[in-house]
């Protein structure tokens, strides 16, 4: 994590080690106008904007944005601004930037994934659906639709499905820990999910014994 000051008496930029190394330069440190420049064009108003806002306000803000380091490559950097009043006014800037290209990479891989995922599942003729790491039902495809009834709007998280599905107590909840139990080896161990058979409710009421599985479409950390 790279730290930065701007003294706004004498207009003096201070960066430490680590903020040189993220940005790929050398000391001495740039021109406060320098520094801007290295954000990309649609993030240079937001960070001057936030550095102004923190001058009138001394409230802080905390922004990611994407930048150029020295050597042209492209980093989204967290960029925090924070400032020191005396009387009534602020006389210091100060935070941090911290390089967080490998999370908004990973981020958007996970997007990416799930679009393709969502347009094989659209196709496909295997009721079938998303949830995402928040247990949201986030798509459901027009062959699960068709067989059960469900529809998001009607279903928008996991525990809105199991009280569908398994309308008695009971049932329900010896239903959902098989399902999680499995859930649990196969992430830890490696292997694929096990199908299990399930006689469930659909939307309408009438019963369907169903082979259901699951799979995980992609780990995030950070």
């Amino acid at each position: 994590v790279g730290g930065w000051e701007l003294d706004l008496i004498t207009n003096k930029l201070t960066w430490t080690r680590e903020a040189f190394r993220i940005a790929g330069l050398e000391p001495p440190e740039p021109s406060l106008e320098d520094a801007i420049k290295m954000y990309a064009p649609e993030s240079q108003p937001l960070i001057i904007a936030a550095v102004e806002h923190v001058k009138a306000t001394g409230e802080s803000a905390d922004l990611e944005l994407r930048m150029f380091n020295a050597r042209g490559e492209e980093r989204w950097m967290r960029t925090k601004v924070q400032g020191d009043q005396q009387d009534g006014r602020t006389i210091r800037l100060y935070g941090i930037f911290k390089d967080i290209t490998a999370r908004r990479q990973e981020q958007a891989a996970l997007v990416a994934s799930e679009a393709r995922a969502r347009a094989i599942i659209e196709a496909s003729p295997v009721p079938m659906g998303l949830i995402d790491a928040d247990d949201r039902i986030s798509f459901i495809n027009p062959a699960c639709k068709a067989a059960f009834g469900f529809d998001v709007a009607c279903i928008p998280h996991q525990k809105d499905l199991w009280r569908i599905i398994f309308p008695d107590p009971n049932q329900r909840r010896s239903a959902y820990d098989a399902w999680h139990s499995e859930m649990d080896r196969s992430r830890a161990t490696g292997e694929a999910f096990r199908p299990m058979e399930l006689q469930i409710c659909c939307f309408d009421g009438s019963q369907r014994s169903v082979l259901a599985s699951s799979t995980d479409l992609m780990t995030v950390s950070g």
